[in-house]
Formats: C-alpha cells, sequence, structure tokens
C-alpha cells in the first residue's frame, strides 16, 4: 500500500466478495481512516461488495482516475443454494445448476482477470471458510499492517486530534 500510495493511488478498495464480510469492510476502513488519516496524509479506504457494486463501482475503478488500489477478499467456502436445472434467463444458461459459491468464484476470477488485463494494482486474500478464527486472524494482520503503515507514513497510529476538534465544537454547542 506504502509503495502505491508514494505512486498517488490514495484509495484503498476492500473488494468483499461475500456479504457477510461488509461488517469486516466497515471495521477495516474505520482503522485505517483514523489510525493514518493524520497530518494531511493518508490512504482512504473504500469498501466494496461483489457482486453488489460491480456494475456501478467497477466502471470507476477502472475507467476513472488511477489512484486505487484493490484488495479482493474472499472465502472458499460460504453458504451456498442451487441454481435450478432449467435455464430460466437464456442469457445466464451457463449458470444453470451450479451453486451460488461456484456463481460467486467465477464472478471473482473474472474480477481479478480483468484487473490484470487493465493494469490496475491489487491483490487477493482467501479465507478457507467464513469463520471467527479467520476473521480474526485477520484483523489481527490488518491492525500490524496498519501500525507499519503509520510508521512508514510518518505518523502516530495511536491518536486521533481532528476527531477531538469536532467533540470540542459539539460540547460547545450543547453547553449554550
Amino acid at each position: 500500500q506504502y509503495q502505491n500510495w508514494k505512486k498517488g493511488r490514495c484509495i484503498h478498495n476492500n473488494f468483499y466478495f461475500q456479504p457477510e464480510f461488509e461488517s469486516l469492510g466497515k471495521w477495516y476502513r474505520q482503522l485505517m481512516g483514523e489510525s493514518i488519516g493524520k497530518e494531511k496524509k493518508g490512504i482512504t479506504p473504500i469498501v466494496s461488495i461483489g457482486s453488489v457494486d460491480h456494475h456501478s463501482m467497477v466502471q470507476l475503478y477502472w475507467g476513472g482516475s488511477q489512484d486505487k488500489t484493490t484488495e479482493i477478499i474472499y472465502a472458499k467456502k460460504s453458504q451456498d443454494c442451487f441454481v435450478p436445472q432449467e435455464a430460466l434467463f437464456p442469457t445466464l444458461s451457463n449458470t444453470k445448476g451450479k451453486n451460488t459459491s461456484e456463481i460467486v468464484s467465477a464472478i471473482r476470477k473474472g474480477t481479478a482477470l480483468a484487473y490484470k488485463k487493465q493494469m490496475e494494482p491489487f491483490f487477493e486474500i482467501e479465507f478457507d471458510e467464513i469463520n471467527t478464527y479467520e476473521m480474526g486472524g485477520y484483523m489481527q494482520c490488518k491492525m500490524l499492517e496498519i501500525m507499519y503503515l503509520a510508521k512508514l507514513l510518518g505518523v502516530n497510529a495511536f491518536d486521533q486530534p481532528q476527531v477531538e476538534l469536532y467533540k470540542i465544537e459539539t460540547k460547545k454547542i450543547l453547553a449554550k
């Protein structure tokens, strides 16, 4: 992330491929924002959910300014349901009889291949499955990553001086 930040890529997109990861993404967004957004430095964290954000956001990621780095996060195993054997929609005939994990995996792989073709920086993190053990390990790695990134950026990861500004102003307003 630091090397990409030095190249002007100041937006970090966490692209989660299971909706169960959305809260984890929001946790990371808070961690990164409050830990390294200081002294007019920082990386803006955003959260995308595949395939919900594909049409709206991927167009921007690849067609807009080249200021983003993407981290694709997914689990090999997740809850499944099956698509019926009969093709209800001719354009979706390739999905008939497949389970949702297979479909989401194909979308994720297609997305990664398209990132490569677009020559946009990205990397992938794979969970074996969605559980507290895997998420805890991910969170621990991310906390260490942020501490190291703050050190490289020359900011203190453990304070939040700008947050205090709105608290002071709010207290003044409420005291009236």
